[in-house]
Parts: structure tokens; sequence; C-alpha cells
């Protein structure tokens, strides 16, 4: 009878993909229903994958209810997304962190590659040195997990002596051709350890019962990494003060290199051109003032280091972290800028205007730099006469409106073209109210 449920979900699942691939996608969605109701895995985490989307946090219980579907049947990305989802609170009462920290451990001792680096990245965010970790991260590397692979690189240039002494497996060449044209430093550090390798390095094998273990005693680190909302940030290191009297803030060091170069790594496979929303219509367009790429980090695009990343990020301004967007990643090539403009929201007709009612002002903006080896891409003030360079894992807070939510026209701000390397930057727009995308 099992068996017979599971072929009828197949063939369910496969007759909607095939409606799919034909563009006839409101059937496509009738058959994925039935797939799903069926307990179809990859059904469930398809919908799921569908729905959370369109239909925002309002649809956030029944995605939860298929990704669990999806979970059962063994699919590890749906674990993944609801780990993101408990830490985010959607779908539940409140955000519950260990509860999402806790389904990633079950899934690191099972030997999930994601979930290994999930739990590694977060014990670094605590302790770069923790040999635990790193042993972690190399194991989720070997098992073909990419942004694990570019952290390791990152941490044995580094000097990390742990990681000095694992051997780095291959990088899949159409991976390589993709990260390099992208300007993932990761790429130059990989071919450098290539060239550099010690004679002593050999790929690192443990036991399950070891594994159990690491992953017991990195949980209690992670947990700590992952404390939402996280402590208040330390004072700012540097008070930029420009004209009318307009301050933009700088925290040194607020993100480690290793975490700068994981959010790059899950990035990177969302980057597009960079669009604008045109007000009159809400559609996104391109426009010759923003030359770059851009990834946006909905929920289904992060993982649990994203995730506390951004909630520190809203710390700086003071705000818990669902009132923030989600992280806007942002790569600038040579020529690469964006011109003057604000990031508040104007009041009037259109998309601005819903975007005001549903969520309130983007009251600040934080920025932070990801890569190094760049020149030129200064963040500019015209109008408050401040141009400021800032250095990896860097960050800027800014206001963009007054006490009673108009534009400060002292905000508008700019990134200065690139003239050397390839320049990543990370954005988080902190609004009034909960986000809700």
């Amino acid at each position: 009878m099992e068996n017979a449920v599971k072929e009828r979900g197949e063939r369910l699942y496969r007759k909607a993909f095939a409606l799919s691939q034909a563009g006839r996608r409101v059937e496509a969605g009738h058959y994925l229903r039935e797939a799903a109701a069926a307990g179809h895995g990859p059904a469930a985490y398809t919908l799921a994958t569908r729905l959370f989307p369109e239909n925002g946090e309002d649809g956030a219980k029944e995605v939860r209810l298929l990704l669990e579907t999806a979970e059962r049947a063994g699919l590890a990305p749906a674990a993944h997304l609801l780990a993101v989802m408990d830490t985010h609170g959607l779908g539940l009462a409140g955000p519950a962190p260990a509860k999402g920290l806790a389904r990633i451990a079950g899934w690191a001792k099972n030997e999930d590659p994601g979930a290994m680096r999930q739990l590694a990245m977060l014990a670094l965010l605590e302790d770069e040195e923790c040999a635990e970790a790193t042993i972690l991260l190399a194991q989720a590397a070997q098992r073909g997990d990419v942004p694990a692979l570019l952290v390791l690189a990152r941490a044995r240039a580094q000097g990390n002596e742990t990681a000095r002494r694992i051997s780095l497996p291959p990088l899949a060449e159409k991976l390589r051709t993709g990260l390099a044209r992208l300007g993932h430093p990761g790429i130059a550090l990989l071919e450098n350890d290539a060239r550099d390798a010690e004679d002593d390095a050999v790929p690192l094998k443990i036991e399950r019962q070891e594994l159990a273990a690491i992953v017991e005693t990195l949980t209690a680190l992670a947990g700590r990494a992952l404390k939402i909302p996280p402590e208040p940030p330390r004072p700012p290191d540097e008070r930029h003060v420009g004209e009318g009297g307009y301050e933009v803030l700088q925290w040194r060091n607020c993100w480690s290199q290793l975490a700068c170069d994981h959010v790059m790594a899950i990035a990177a496979p969302a980057m597009r051109p960079s669009m604008v929303m045109d007000p009159r219509d809400g559609r996104m367009k391109p426009h010759p003032y923003r030359r770059s790429l851009n990834a946006s980090l909905f929920p289904w695009d992060q993982d649990l280091v994203s995730a506390a990343l951004e909630a520190r990020l809203a710390a700086l301004a003071s705000r818990p972290p669902e009132h923030g967007e989600v992280l806007s990643v942002l790569c600038y090539h040579p020529g690469g800028e964006y011109r003057p403009h604000l990031d508040a929201l104007t009041a009037g007709e259109g998309r601005s205007g819903e975007e005001l009612a549903r969520s309130g002002q983007r009251t600040h903006t934080v920025l932070i730099r990801l890569s190094e080896n760049f020149e030129g891409g200064e963040t500019a003030f015209p109008k408050a006469g401040l141009q400021l360079a800032v250095g990896v894992g860097d960050a800027l807070l800014f206001r963009n409106a007054d006490e009673a939510g108009r534009p400060d026209p002292l905000s508008l701000h700019a990134g200065m073209p690139v003239l050397r390397g390839v320049k990543w930057m990370a954005t988080k727009w902190i609004r009034e109210r909960r986000y809700r995308w």
C-alpha cells in the first residue's frame, strides 16, 4: 500500500513537471497539490517554494506544513528552510531560534553538508579558532558544499592551523568559472592555495560517533551566535558628521571576513543585474543610474548564518530583526556605480504608498563592505559633504527620514564608481514596523 501511494505521488509530480514545462502553470499546480497531498517530498517542497514568495507571511503556516511533509521524505533543503522560518518566527507565534538550531544539528549528525556548514559557521562567528568548527566545515566541503569550501579557503589563507592541515577538494569547473566571473574572492584564494598547498595536508575523515560529539559541542557555541535578538551592539567606532549635523555611524569589524565570504557565497547563485522599482506601477526595471549585480536574500534563499548576521545589523539601528527588509547583496565590477539616490519611500500613488502603509518608512540604512582588493567605490553623501571608504566587515548606519517620516534630503547618497577590482556590499533597510514582503 505504501509503495502504491509513493508511485502515485511520483506520477502526479511528473505530470505537474511536464505541464509546467509546457507553460500550463495552473494545471501543473493542481497536480502538484495532489502529489504533495500524497506525501511526495519533492512536490511538497516545490509547492512550498512557490507559495512562499506569492503569499508572503500570510501563507507561512501552509508552507510550514508542506515543508514538514518534504522533510519527512528526507529533503534536507526543506529542513533548512524550516530552520530559517523558526528563527524568523514565520508561521509561529514568534521567533524560536533554538528550535531551528536543533533541527539543523540533527541534520548535521546525519551528515547533511549544508547543515554541517551552517552549524560550523555559527560556531566560527563566536570563535574563529574553534578547531571542531573548522573540522565540521571541512566535512561539509568534502561532501560538495561550495560555501563551506570558499570559507575554508579563507580560513587557510588566514593561517588557521587546523584548516591548513586539511586538503581542499576540487571545485567543479563550471562553478569555478561562474564564481570567477562574479569576482568572488574565494576563487583567487583557492588558486593560491593550490600553488602553496602544504605537503602534509590530507583529506579529513571522521567516524559517525566523533561527528555526533562535534555537533553536540558546537551546538551550544552556535546558540550564542544565533541569539535573537542579539546582544546590544558596542558603541560606534566613528561618528562622521557632515553638513547640517547629518551623522553617519561606523562600526569596524562588525562581521568577520569569514562571515563576509559566506554571505557572498550564498548570494552568488541568485545574482542578477540590478533593477529599480518604478513607483508608478511597482514594476522592477533596469535604470542607468544603478550599474551592478544584485541578490535579495528572502527566507528561502537564506540559512541560519545569514539570519544571525542580519539580526546584528538591525540591532545597530536599535530595531528588532523583524523590522529589517531582506538582505540585499550587491556586486560592482569596474565602472559599476550607484548614482545619488534616496532610500526613503515617498508617499503617494503606486507601490511606494502601499509599502509605507504595510511596513512604514525606511527609517535607516545599514551598509556593510564584504570584499577586499578594490579601488574606488566609496560611499558618498553629496549634500552632507561626506565621502567614506571602509574596511572589510565595517558597517555604516545612517538615517533616511526625519521624526515625522519625511525623506531627509541630507541622506542622498551614492556608491562611487569602482576603478579596479570587484566591490561586494550588503545593504539592509530598516522599517518603522515589522517588514512584510
